[in-house]
């Protein structure tokens, strides 16, 4: 066998092993794409059935009535989303005001003294 033939035939090789991960690539890329049309959908369902809660609830139907009803059927009663208490402004830590320094340089055997002063 010579060098062009092994090497050929390790190539044919090492493509047949891509071509599998690029197949497992693109079966999960298709369940990753089918996933994220079934959330949208059930985003558009949700909000949906939040709109006919809201309506129930305007025709006279009370929450507690509903709640009831719907409990045995596994639905959840669409809930508001809640609201801080806080402004949404978190209080920031006060800023260290910087030391006041003042140099007396007084060299002393090659050295400088810094003497640091708290404001």
């Amino acid at each position: 066998m010579s060098a062009d033939e092994t090497a050929t035939m390790y190539e044919s090789q090492l493509r047949d092993l891509l071509e599998q991960r690029m197949a497992a690539g693109r079966a999960l890329a298709e369940r990753a794409e089918q996933v994220a049309v079934a959330r949208a959908q059930l985003d558009e369902a949700e909000r949906a059935y939040a709109a006919t809660f809201s309506e129930a609830l305007a025709a006279g139907w009370t929450e507690a009535e509903l709640r009831k009803v719907f409990k045995s059927l596994g639905v959840a009663v669409p809930t508001r989303p809640r609201r801080s208490k806080s402004t949404g402004v978190k209080a920031q830590p006060p800023v260290p005001k910087p030391p006041v320094v003042s140099a007396l340089a007084r060299m002393h055997d090659d050295t400088e003294v810094i003497q640091v002063v708290s404001a």
